[in-house]
């Protein structure tokens, strides 16, 4: 199984998106998506999203809110686990035109910041569309398992958060260089009393490399 990040940043009622339309066998090839990438041996989900951010978009996150855990089950690209967020707190300037068209170069395709109404007429994943949905609704953190047989979606689940998912998502939260004890996690995922569960939880954290 492969670990990935995805981010949506925000600048007011715009997301940033990429048409991938510039690497050779890109699976997302013309699709338009977030921005993220895969976890490297030895990183975190947040290390990753952070690293990534950077090397498409020239920006640097100073925070990123945790929304969800994707599951793509593929026939041809095999399973996936997605780590979701969004962000509006970054460093940095992304000259663009007036079409929102992004004048950074990147070598994964084009950037352009979109209105949110706008975002689901754009070429998108029909996965992607169900949890955008969730975004614009500002639903609280979420499981999803889509299922894809080729480029049809044949079959989708939106479940309710495990104790682990609890966990992982409150320490998604933590800011970078801060720490927290497993009992003020516990208590942050609803479950006062289980520091032993939480640690239990985090000895296999995805967002830990």
């Amino acid at each position: 199984m492969r670990n990935s990040s995805l981010c949506y940043i925000e600048n007011g009622d715009s997301y940033l998106m990429l048409h991938r339309v510039k690497k050779v066998n890109d699976e997302n090839h013309d699709k338009w998506i977030g921005v993220g990438g895969h976890v490297e041996p030895d990183e975190s989900v947040i290390q990753c999203l952070r690293r990534e951010v950077i090397e498409e978009t020239g920006l640097v996150l100073l925070d990123q809110r945790p929304r969800g855990i994707i599951d793509f089950i593929s026939d041809e690209w095999g399973y996936e686990r997605m780590f979701l967020f969004t962000s509006d707190s970054f460093e940095g300037d992304l000259p663009s035109l007036p079409d929102g068209t992004v004048t950074v170069d990147c070598n994964e395709g084009e950037l352009r910041w979109i209105d949110k109404d706008d975002i689901l007429s754009l070429n998108l994943w029909e996965g992607d569309k169900l949890f955008l949905k969730k975004l614009a609704a500002d639903d609280p953190f979420f499981f999803m398992e889509l299922r894809y047989e080729g480029d049809e979606l044949v079959s989708h689940i939106t479940g309710g958060r495990t104790f682990a998912e609890k966990v992982y998502e409150q320490v998604a939260r933590i800011p970078l260089g801060k720490t927290s004890t497993y009992g003020e996690i516990a208590c942050l995922a609803g479950h006062p009393g289980a520091a032993r569960a939480v640690g239990n939880a985090l000895h296999v954290n995805p967002y830990e490399g």
